[in-house]
């Protein structure tokens, strides 16, 4: 089958293959070309037209101009954008190049690069470039942001679940409820005056827990992607998945081994604290303060030699040897506090020998940790470890 294409005056045969190209119109493969303002550009671009249609064969009646199917003998028997194959001009690209590239051609040879975002040698393939960290802690981040999977990042609303709002103090995302409504933050505030269906967990059953007056499953929405929930009594805990790692509430990595568990601080009636070692997890500083508020307490604060001594009877009633607990502490503004009630450390102290030392200059939190014989002491140790 012939069509007879006329552009300008140029009178141009082609022959093109059985069946009818993707997109041709039936009066013609016009819905390619585009107008072109000089005598050549006219030709190269009824060239690419062509091509798109799949044209065996162009005959141009125009006297020393040659394209596509033509006899050559070398290069400058063709035009620019084609190259004397076989003794016929042919459209190199893609010629050489391989996977994830892209062609062109200029002055009859096929140049060859890789697409954006790609790179390598374009000749054997492109493979996708991997994004370089910006971070690997919080430090180099704003204090607004928090560093997240390698990049800086806004960390609300993170744990902040519905009808709450959050704000960034020192990298760490804190959860409020909105005005007219109440209850937990970290699992999602309901509004104030509903009718309670339970006042606390023992209304409800054992892998539910009393969440604003109603018994709900208190793993809904509360851990991150690649990260599993389990509810044991009426508490959920979020666990990375095996080959994962880091704060199961933001986000598990898998490169960061954390080693810390956490110590829960709660209220009695009486108005006298008692304690509670999470030990079914293992978690950074700033996932540790998320997840005991999450489950009804706050991170440990030590006001007195008291409570320091509650504190390393409930570890040492859980047989664990050599580990690591997190506190409130920390330091993140210059001077020791506690994180959970902003009140700074007391008088007593009861740090290890030759602590704090500010290890490397990232040593800001503070833990409970058995170095030696004298027992679970206090040492400064990195938040996100």
């Amino acid at each position: 089958e012939s069509i007879a294409v006329a552009v300008n005056r140029i009178s141009v045969t082609v022959s093109i293959g059985s069946g009818k190209p993707e997109g041709r119109h039936s009066d013609g493969i016009h819905i390619f070309c585009g107008a072109m303002g000089i005598h050549k550009q006219e030709i190269v671009q009824l060239l690419w037209c062509l091509l798109l249609v799949n044209i065996d064969h162009i005959h141009c009646e125009t006297p020393n101009f040659v394209i596509v199917g033509a006899d050559c003998n070398n290069n400058g028997d063709c035009n620019t954008v084609l190259t004397c194959i076989d003794k016929k001009c042919k459209y190199p690209c893609p010629g050489p190049c391989q996977g994830n590239t892209t062609c062109e051609v200029h002055d009859h040879v096929p140049y060859c690069a890789c697409k954006p975002g790609f790179s390598g040698n374009p000749f054997t393939g492109c493979q996708e470039e991997v994004p370089v960290n910006q971070c690997n802690n919080n430090t180099p981040c704003d204090s607004l942001l928090a560093c997240i999977n390698g990049k800086c990042q806004d960390p609300c609303p993170g744990p902040c679940y519905g009808n709450t709002f959050c704000v960034v103090l020192k990298h760490v995302p804190f959860c409020g409820c909105n005005p007219g409504f109440s209850g937990n933050s970290y699992t999602g505030c309901q509004e104030q005056g509903s009718v309670d269906q339970c006042n606390d967990n023992n209304n409800c059953d054992k892998l539910l827990a009393c969440v604003n007056g109603k018994c709900k499953d208190p793993c809904s929405g509360l851990c991150s992607d690649n990260a599993t929930c389990e509810v044991h009594d009426h508490v959920p805990y979020c666990t990375c998945m095996s080959g994962f790692s880091g704060n199961p509430i933001i986000g598990c990595k898998d490169i960061a081994r954390y080693s810390h568990r956490c110590l829960i601080t709660g209220i009695r009636p009486s108005g006298k604290k008692i304690y509670r070692v999470e030990r079914f997890i293992k978690v950074n500083f700033y996932a540790a303060f998320s997840h005991c508020i999450t489950h009804g307490g706050r991170l440990a604060t030590v006001e007195s030699t008291d409570e320091n001594a509650l504190i390393k009877e409930e570890i040492r009633k859980t047989g664990i040897r050599n580990y690591e607990f997190w506190t409130s502490g920390t330091n993140l503004g210059g001077d020791w506090l506690w994180m959970s009630s902003g009140e700074g450390l007391p008088e007593f102290r009861d740090w290890n020998v030759l602590e704090p030392n500010n290890l490397g200059g990232n040593e800001h939190c503070l833990e409970f940790y058995e170095k030696n014989s004298n027992g679970y002491m206090w040492n400064d140790k990195s938040c996100n470890q």
